[in-house]
C-alpha cells in the first residue's frame, strides 16, 4: 500500500469525483482484507492470550523483514536486540507451567 499510495490521487472538481488508483494500492488493500479475515478466523479458533502474543510478535518481525528487503531500510544493533527480545518474550509467554 505504501508503494501504491504514491501513484494514486483523488480530485474533486465541479461535483465530479475523479479517482485514479494504482494497481499496487488495489493489491495492498486486497491483501489487507485477506489478512484481516485470516486474523479473525485464527482468533475465533484458538486461545486469545496465546494468539495475540504470537501474532503480535510475528507481525513485528515480518514488518521489519519487509522493511529491510523490500524498502531497503537499514538494520542496526538495536533492531536486532529488539527482535531477540520479542522472540524471547513470545517463548516466555507460551511456556506452560
Amino acid at each position: 500500500m505504501k508503494i501504491g499510495g504514491n501513484g494514486s490521487y483523488f480530485q474533486i472538481e465541479k461535483w465530479v469525483f475523479d479517482v485514479k488508483i494504482d494497481l499496487y494500492l488495489i493489491m495492498g488493500m486486497c491483501l489487507y482484507i485477506i489478512s484481516f479475515l485470516m486474523y479473525a478466523y485464527i482468533i475465533s479458533k484458538n486461545d486469545l492470550s496465546y494468539i495475540i502474543a504470537v501474532l503480535g510478535a510475528a507481525v513485528t518481525i515480518i514488518s521489519i523483514l519487509v522493511g529491510i528487503f523490500v524498502f531497503h531500510e537499514q538494520i542496526n544493533v538495536y533492531k536486532v536486540i529488539g527482535i531477540l527480545i520479542i522472540i524471547v518474550g513470545v517463548v516466555l509467554v507460551n511456556i506452560k507451567t
